[in-house]
């Protein structure tokens, strides 16, 4: 990473400055917010009140002796009375203000003075921070300043009205201010100062406001009006009063929400039998607080219902959570054994390659060694029977000399010998007849040949015309691997597309989000301040005010929408680039794909070009050995006539103890082929199965493509279902159909025309100067209104649009997984039909096999023929008749050994396309191995691009955090949308998890294919060079 970078720069300021504010938060709530127990404020109550108890019955007993100072006290109910101190906190408390009684009340004599009750009243403001209000309360409350105006509230009676009319008290104006609550303890009678002692006082504070409590004893009025009343003295005495001790616990407690509803029910109550008829309800500020009171309990108990629902949402987020982890637990499972299988079948292939290997290069030193035997055997063979047989010429010249000495002594024998013609004619006609008989077998013998020809001739024919077809089988197969290549990259491409897409998506969400909440707020703002309008006038000045933040909350919105709209043209250049430099990539490697295929046909041009040499190389030595075979055909016939029976009989010997040895060499190399094509198949069997599990990887991923777009959807229709419920709730009276596409529209409109008829309706109600700002108020939020809607007009047409190239690439990718399958099935098909082929030449080499068997059988034959000629060398004409046939036997072996040469020939050839299919086979693997590392940067700038947007999104809550209003709703909104964008997030994270985990098993799989073929090309080079 840069450290100059101005987006790096940017993300490390704005995390300084996010701990920074998190620090001074956790300060602010940990420093100012330390409040003592519910239950530890209730124990220091009740001591108090034990303590205070005792002292109140002594004083009952010295009532009836003070009257005349308790009439004092009536006239000065407040004077002696210490306010307390208020605590210190950071929102503004209420003041009261004590007047003095005397100058305001102007009693008059009454000729049956008439007992009053005492009432002694400490205000005091308590504030008590629970639950965050929408608005802070103001609260403008009138402390009555004497006894006269709290006592004409309880007595209904006409002396009392008239009291009332004659004590002028002018009620001292509280400053409104923003507190929690004010609580209010007077003391009652001392008939009911016992009772109400030992009960601890219950206060509730549920959202920091506070209201004036006055507590007057209700008295029931009995027939005898001449009671005495007894008055208690409070205000001297040295202990703290419980309305004190009370405030102190409330200050320093912590309440639960419950608790605090019970105790804001209970003040209400108490209020609103008490506090509210001191004055009447006309023109009076007191029922319009009133009024604004219970307005903001329905807003309350509303905002509480909300945050309800917003539980069971997070608990139902929190299920899902957790079901997606297991499935995710569960699929990392069953892939590591997976991975851990393959790893034992890589293991095993490797093995058996390895052994493969050694095997082949033991065959190959072998035929090497026999080669070189047997081109030493070519070249010294032919001189030392020309020398051999020079020698015997010699010795046969001596023996004729000496046979010419020695007829004289043959004479001698004639006689011996005309006796042994006759056992020799006898013998003769034996083997006469053993001739016929031998001839008769050599009829049957050729009879036979031509039939074995004829079918080493079809066997041949077959052989080249299997060799043909695979090679055009192997041809398309590797065309069909080219294309399933380059159909996997479309398809990477248009996941890739998918993913951007859905992006996008999410971005709109959010968007719509926002501006959809926004609307909400506004609505509920314009019907609370209609609301507020209609009840008072003076309240449209605050109001004002409150439209002007949101005004400037609105603008605020915007330019953060407008940075947003700024930070998404700055991705899309990065997409841009990184497209680009993915066409580059391509183009490349596109180049260097075509110059491999221009070395590999190189190469089989020379490979080709060397095997012809081979096969020129081998026809001469083949016409130099048939000369040779020529040549001591026509010295052996030369001498036969010469030659003695015993030396022709070891010549011949030699010559077939060779042609026995070089029969079992073919056998071996045929032997050889075999086992290598057997080789040859167990590697295209391998390749077959790694293509396979590259295919079946292809169609997962396919599929959790298509379920992730599912969830996008129903997260869409979701959203789209609470927008409309939402909408409802604002405009019950607007009917919202959802079949319809421009439904919002519709709903904007009708809700323009309500908001447009209720200003025509407040006309007749309140002054022109009003109407005139109120207009002017509503025509800025209407077009703030409109401004939004075509906002949320706009996200809409994005909405739709990119919901339509969603379902183009659904249909993109269900076409391509048809092809797809069509090829695959296309290429199952040539393979089986190729190992069809296979399996006929197999069978023909057997016969092939059994053929070379028959030859051996033939050369059994053969040798016992010669052993019978031997016999018979005596006679010339025998000793000619064999010779001939000695010269067909030697053709026939000489054309089956051309046959041979010509087979080994052709499998050498098969091995040199094998081979040059396997190097193809690299080549392909490679461009695959090229095109995911490609894929694999392509996937880690999408990572990259992900944090940054991230990064954004933070940003964008944090902000949307510091630009939170006075009111309660707009936070609670805020905290909504929040938790709908790290869903958002848990979802995209759940994607790339996914696409990282797949992304690795490709890896990991191309790997081994590159394994597998790497071993491939090394046995194929390794053949290629034997």
């Amino acid at each position: 990473m840069d450290v100059y970078d101005p987006q790096t720069l940017g993300i490390v300021v704005f995390g300084g400055f996010m701990v920074f504010s998190a620090i001074g938060i956790t300060l602010v709530s940990t420093f100012s917010m330390k409040e003592t127990s519910y239950e530890e404020a209730l124990a220091k109550q009740r001591q108090d009140s034990d303590k205070i108890q005792p002292q109140r019955s002594d004083k009952k007993k010295k009532a009836s002796e003070k009257k005349n100072k308790a009439k004092k006290k009536e006239e000065k109910p407040n004077g002696n009375i210490s306010e307390p101190e208020p605590e210190p906190i950071p929102e503004p408390v209420v003041e009261n203000s004590e007047p003095k009684a005397a100058p305001h009340v102007e009693p008059e004599p009454e000729p049956e003075p008439q007992p009053e009750p005492v009432i002694v009243s400490e205000p005091e403001v308590k504030p008590k921070p629970v639950v965050p209000e929408p608005a802070p309360k103001i609260v403008e409350c009138a402390v009555p300043p004497t006894v006269n105006a709290v006592v004409a509230t309880l007595a209904p009676s006409p002396k009392e009205k008239k009291k009332k009319k004659l004590a002028k008290v002018e009620p001292a104006p509280v400053k409104p201010v923003e507190v929690p609550e004010v609580v209010v303890k007077v003391e009652p009678v001392v008939a009911e100062v016992a009772a109400k002692a030992a009960v601890p006082p219950e206060v509730a504070a549920p959202s920091k406001a506070e209201e004036l409590k006055t507590e007057a004893p209700t008295k029931k009025k009995s027939k005898k009006k001449a009671e005495p009343v007894v008055s208690v003295e409070t205000v001297n005495a040295p202990q703290p009063s419980p309305y004190k001790t009370m405030v102190s616990i409330l200050t320093s407690s912590s309440f639960n929400e419950s608790e605090i509803q019970k105790l804001f029910e209970i003040i209400s109550k108490k209020a609103g039998k008490d506090s509210w008829q001191l004055a009447s309800q006309k023109g009076d500020p007191l029922a319009a607080l009133k009024k604004q009171l219970e307005e903001k309990e329905k807003q309350l108990t509303a905002e509480q219902g909300n945050v309800a629902a917003a539980k069971t949402r997070v608990r139902e987020l929190t299920k899902e959570l957790s079901s997606a982890k297991s499935k995710m637990t569960s699929v990392e499972t069953h892939m590591s054994s997976e991975l851990s299988a393959r790893g034992q079948e890589i293991s095993a292939l490797q093995a058996r390659m390895q052994d493969s290997n050694q095997e082949h290069v033991k065959e190959t030193q072998q035929l090497n060694s026999k080669i070189q035997s047997l081109q030493e055997q070519l070249e010294n063979g032919p001189n030392a029977q020309l020398a051999r047989l020079q020698q015997e010429n010699s010795i046969l010249r001596d023996a004729l000399n000496q046979a010419t000495s020695q007829a004289e002594s043959r004479m001698q024998s004639l006689a011996k010998l005309r006796q042994d013609c006759v056992h020799l004619n006898r013998e003769l006609k034996e083997r006469t007849a053993a001739q016929h008989a031998e001839e008769e077998h050599r009829k049957t013998l050729q009879n036979r040949w031509p039939a074995a020809e004829e079918q080493l001739a079809q066997t041949k024919v077959s052989h080249v015309d299997a060799e043909q077809a695979l090679q055009k089988k192997l041809d398309r197969v590797s065309e069909e691997l080219r294309e399933a290549q380059h159909g996997s990259t479309t398809l990477q491409a248009q996941a890739d597309a998918a993913k951007e897409q859905a992006k996008t998506l999410t971005e709109l969400q959010e968007r719509m989000c926002a501006t959809e909440t926004e609307l909400k707020d506004r609505c509920e703002e314009l019907e609370i301040l209609r609301a507020q309008l209609s009840q008072e006038k003076p309240s449209v000045e605050t109001e004002a005010a409150v439209q002007a933040e949101v005004q400037k909350e609105v603008e605020h919105l915007r330019s953060s929408l407008k940075e947003k709209e700024d930070q998404l043209t700055s991705l899309e250049a990065e997409l841009h680039q990184l497209r680009e430099e993915l066409d580059t990539v391509k183009r490349t490697q596109a180049e260097e794909s075509l110059n491999r295929v221009n070395e590999a046909n190189t190469e089989r041009r020379e490979y080709t070009a060397e095997i012809n040499q081979l096969k020129t190389s081998l026809k001469e030595k083949e016409d130099l050995v048939a000369a040779l075979q020529a040549q001591l055909e026509k010295m052996e016939s030369a001498y036969t006539i010469e030659a003695e029976p015993p030396f022709e009989n070891l010549e011949r010997d030699a010559r077939m103890i060779s042609l026995e040895e070089e029969l079992q060499q073919l056998k071996e190399e045929m032997e050889r082929m075999k086992a290598k094509s057997n080789e040859l198949r167990e590697k295209n069997y391998a390749a077959m199965e790694a293509l396979a599990s590259a295919e079946r990887l292809s169609e997962e991923r396919l599929s959790q493509a298509k379920a992730t777009q599912s969830e996008i959807e129903q997260q869409l229709s979701s959203f789209q279902t609470d927008t409309r419920d939402a909408f409802q709730k604002l405009f019950p009276h607007i009917s919202i159909e959802t079949h319809q596409s421009n439904w919002l529209e519709a709903f904007t409109h009708e809700a323009q025309k309500t908001l447009a008829h209720s200003p025509a309706e407040q006309q007749h109600t309140e002054s022109s100067s009003d109407l005139t700002d109120l207009q002017q108020k509503l025509a800025l939020s209407e077009e703030s209104q409109r401004s939004l809607q075509a906002e949320c007009e706009q996200y809409r047409t994005t909405l739709s649009e990119t919901e339509s190239m969603l379902k183009v690439l659904q249909k993109s990718v269900e076409d391509g997984e048809l092809i797809w399958n069509s090829k695959i099935s296309d290429a199952e098909q040539q393979k089986q039909a190729a190992l069809d082929q296979v399996k006929v030449l197999e069978e023909t080499i057997e016969k092939i096999n059994a053929e070379t068997q028959d030859t051996d059988q033939l050369k059994g034959q053969v040798m016992l023929l010669e052993a019978q000629l031997e016999k018979q060398l005596e006679s010339i004409t025998i000793s000619q008749m064999y010779a001939e046939e000695m010269s067909q036997l030697k053709a026939l072996l000489s054309e089956t050994q051309v046959q041979l040469v010509s087979a080994k020939a052709e499998a050498q050839e098969q091995k040199a396309e094998l081979s040059l299919v396997n190097s193809q086979l690299e080549e392909e693997t490679n461009k695959v191995q090229t095109e995911e590392d490609i894929r694999q940067q392509v996937a880690n700038n999408y990572e990259q691009a992900q944090k940054c947007i991230r990064d954004l999104e933070a940003q964008l809550e944090k902000l949307q955090a510091a630009g939170e209003g006075p009111t309660a709703e707009l936070k609670e909104r805020l905290e909504k949308e929040k938790k709908l964008t790290r869903d958002l997030g848990q979802a995209a994270t759940k994607l790339q998890q996914l696409l990282k985990s797949t992304q690795e098993e490709l890896d990991k799989e191309t790997e081994t294919v590159k394994n597998l073929q790497e071993q491939e090309a090394e046995e194929s080079k390794e053949g290629t060079s034997v």
